[in-house]
Order: C-alpha cells, then structure tokens, then sequence
C-alpha cells in the first residue's frame, strides 16, 4: 500500500468518526428540543437566555438537517 493510500484511508477513519461524533450531537440536540418546554442558552454575552419557540423550532429544524447528513440511516433514532 502506497504512503498515499495509507493516508487516504487515515482520512477517512478519521472523518468517519467525526461524522459519528456530529451524529450523535445532532441526535440528543433534537431529543432534547422535542422534549424540553424551555431550552436555556448561553448568549454572545455570556448571559443565560430562553430560546422562544421561534428559536427553537429553526434549532430543531438544523438538528434534524445534521442528523440527515451525519447520520447513516441505521444510526438515525425514530
């Protein structure tokens, strides 16, 4: 195997893992907005804030498109 292979194939290990690691992200993000009446952040001014509905549902909606793009079908939780 040449030097070039070997690091394609490190690469994509590595890739493969972060993917894994977005998944499982993306899924306790929705979890957590699906379940939650009030979801707490902390804002660009270090201050804690109450996501509005507004808020939340665009947030769910991302987890959702992440969990689409990281997740390979039999890792996706229904």
């Amino acid at each position: 195997m040449s030097q070039f292979e070997k690091s394609k194939r490190e690469m994509l290990a590595k890739n493969e893992k972060i993917a894994e690691q977005n998944c499982q992200s993306a899924q306790l993000n929705e979890k957590m907005l699906s379940t939650l009446d009030t979801v707490m952040i902390v804002d660009a001014n270090g201050k804690n804030k109450a996501l509005s509905d507004k808020e939340k549902k665009a947030q769910l909606t991302l987890s959702q498109e992440n969990i689409s793009l990281y997740c390979k079908p039999d890792k996706i939780k229904e």
